[in-house]
């Protein structure tokens, strides 16, 4: 029987994904956060603009280029053939039902910096406030409304 893209009844989603899951997501933040350290120690307004403007983006496409880590991570382990059959399901599930979520956590966080009084240290300090309490809250949604609309 040949496979085809998005058959997920020869994919066994085992205690092994979940670990290559966990430690895509922990590098993506990881990285995240470098790009963030950078950002809010900008020298110039300039600088600190172009960081937040990186930072945002990279918020904004979390779901697409954190499937993207985990899929590289994972392709090298025993589920490789099947995780390919089923990869353009997932980015398309992670782009269209998670990037609206984190899209909008990011407009709101480009909003708060714009809206806050003082220099970019300041603004940029209140941003990061608003979106950790943002991003916690779309990574306990984002299962549920998963959840919800496959069952």
């Amino acid at each position: 029987m040949q496979r085809v893209p998005g058959d997920m009844s020869h994919f066994n989603f085992g205690i092994g994904e979940v670990v290559i899951f966990m430690v895509a997501f922990v590098l993506v933040f990881l990285l995240l956060g470098i790009v963030d350290l950078l950002a809010k120690n900008a020298t110039t307004r300039s600088g600190g603009i172009a960081g937040l403007l990186v930072v945002l983006t990279l918020l904004a496409a979390l779901p697409v280029w954190g499937t993207v880590v985990y899929l590289l991570l994972a392709s090298f382990g025993e589920n490789s053939q099947a995780l390919w059959t089923i990869a353009p399901w997932m980015l398309t599930v992670a782009a269209t039902r998670l990037g609206g979520v984190f899209l909008a956590c990011a407009l709101i966080c480009g909003i708060v910096y714009a809206v806050a009084k003082g220099v970019h240290h300041q603004k940029y300090e209140i941003m990061r406030a608003v979106m950790g309490i943002l991003v916690a809250g779309v990574l306990i949604y984002a299962p549920i409304m998963l959840y919800k609309s496959f069952h």
